[in-house]
């Protein structure tokens, strides 16, 4: 089933109602910026996205030719042609970066935040869910906080431009959805002062993001051991921190805090930020789904396959018809011909 007049659909309305929700509250944010010194600025998001984009490319770019040598020892050359193996190099050093991005980040994160009082028992702290509007939208956050937003903005402004640049594949629109969500999320959850909150979203998804990208370094390996152990470890965390955790410890207290936050910062659009949420909740079980299935091909063909590699499939069967020797192959083209003929 063909979901992407879907993910244009959604992306479209999150794009149009996201340039409403600027000009819908830029005064209000303006006039908050005023009048408490500690309040969240604009500037210091963008400007700090934008450099930590850059540095992300760079690494990137670097990364790549640092870990091909790597890439050509752990990937058999045999299997592929050469084309799909120079883009399974490419993914490879792409999500061996990735993955030690999300493993420093979430480190860090639970390290300066797991003692906050607003920090919830779900992920380790010890904090009450009470904590995490108290005083909004005038509250004071942790200093990790901002840093963690500017880390995760680059971030994922980055991989925003890494996907435009790309090769549109057939999943496009599926992975531009996510990414940009994510990107809104980010610039209005600063701009709006929602920083306690939207630290524990970003853990949430962050945490499964370690095995996600994990498995897609060792997926076309024959390391499968590892790649089994990082496929159940990605499906548990996926489980518990995406569609129990991010429900329970953010988007249910968000709803619970509406009225009382409405009636200290009533010009916000809090519409938006639930629709923005439960988009990306609505992708967390559309891949939880897809995951399931990758558990169900792999228990019954016993081989591990990557569902969103879907240009490979095709560049890997033209490889052992290139390797036959000239006399197979000519037996085996005028066996087809004559099977045409025959039908």
């Amino acid at each position: 089933m063909k979901l992407d007049p879907f993910f244009t659909f959604l992306l479209g309305i999150v794009v149009t109602w996201s340039m409403y929700h600027f000009f819908y509250i830029k005064d209000r944010v303006a006039d908050r910026q005023k009048h408490f010194a500690a309040y969240p600025k604009t500037y210091d998001v963008v400007s700090a996205s934008a450099l930590i984009a850059g540095a992300c490319l760079l690494i990137q770019s670097v990364g790549r030719r640092l870990l091909q040598s790597l890439a050509e020892r752990m990937l058999p050359r045999d299997r592929w042609a050469r084309q799909v193996f120079a883009l399974k190099q490419r993914r490879f050093s792409e999500m061996a970066f990735k993955s030690i991005y999300f493993l420093s980040l979430t480190f860090a994160a639970f390290f300066f935040l797991h003692n906050e009082s607003w920090w919830p028992r779900l992920l380790g702290g010890k904090g009450d869910e009470t904590e995490l509007f108290k005083d909004y939208p005038n509250q004071e956050s942790h200093p990790f906080t901002h840093i963690y937003f500017y880390i995760s903005a680059g971030y994922h402004v980055a991989c925003f431009i890494s996907l435009l640049l790309s090769p549109k594949l057939p999943d496009f629109y599926e992975t531009l959805l996510p990414c940009v969500c994510a990107m809104l999320l980010i610039f209005f959850s600063y701009q709006g002062n929602f920083l306690r909150v939207g630290s524990i979203i970003l853990f949430c998804h962050d945490f499964c993001d370690i095995f996600s990208c994990g498995c897609k370094v060792f997926v076309d390996t024959r390391h499968k051991v590892v790649t089994f152990f990082l496929f159940a470890c990605l499906v548990v965390s996926w489980g518990y921190l995406r569609l129990f955790a991010f429900p329970v410890a953010a988007l249910f207290p968000i709803f619970k805090n509406v009225k009382s936050m409405k009636a200290t910062a009533d010009g916000e659009d809090w519409g938006f930020f639930v629709c923005l949420l439960l988009t990306l909740f609505v992708m967390n079980i559309y891949w939880f789904g897809l995951m399931l299935k990758m558990c169900m091909h792999f228990c019954t063909s016993g081989q591990m396959s990557d569902l969103h590699s879907p240009t490979v499939s095709e560049e890997e069967v033209s490889v052992p018809e290139r390797r036959k020797s000239p006399r197979t192959a000519a037996t085996s083209s005028s066996r087809k011909s004559e099977s045409k003929k025959s039908y």
